[in-house]
């Protein structure tokens, strides 16, 4: 069951751990690829349809990763690591939404654009979806 399936994904430990999903399930500490892998997985467990897409951010000088979610037949951007509010200290110029809870939860891509996310566009969907969007209450 679910216990076998997450014992497959975190038996791996060693060099780069915080980039699987040992870092952030065990070690609590992980990057964006360790992000978007641990929230792959739960979508797969939850039976919804789930992508990582791994790209660029500040002006394509840093890797990073997010995921899409198709729900309803319609495509939504995740980027569970920028929305993580735990860091007080990273700066808005980084575009981290700390106290500003989900503020990249179920976005468009056109808003991932705006924000400096950049990405192969012609290799994954268009992220168009906004039945599901966030909005702040």
């Amino acid at each position: 069951g679910v216990s076998l399936i997450l014992w497959g994904y975190l038996r791996w430990f060693g060099p780069g751990q915080d980039m699987q999903l040992a870092g952030g399930l065990v070690e609590r500490e992980g990057i964006c690829l360790g992000y978007a892998s641990t929230f792959q997985l739960l979508m797969d467990l939850a039976g919804v349809e789930c992508m990582t897409v791994v790209g660029a951010s500040a002006g394509s000088e840093e890797d990073h990763a997010w995921n899409l979610v198709r729900l309803d037949g319609e495509w939504y951007a995740v980027d569970t690591t920028w929305d993580d509010p735990t860091d007080p200290t990273a700066p808005d110029s980084v575009a981290v939404s700390y106290g500003r809870a989900h503020r990249y939860f179920n976005v468009t891509s056109d808003f991932l654009r705006e924000t400096d996310h950049q990405w192969d566009y012609d290799a994954v969907p268009e992220a168009e979806g906004v039945k599901y969007a966030w909005t702040q209450p």
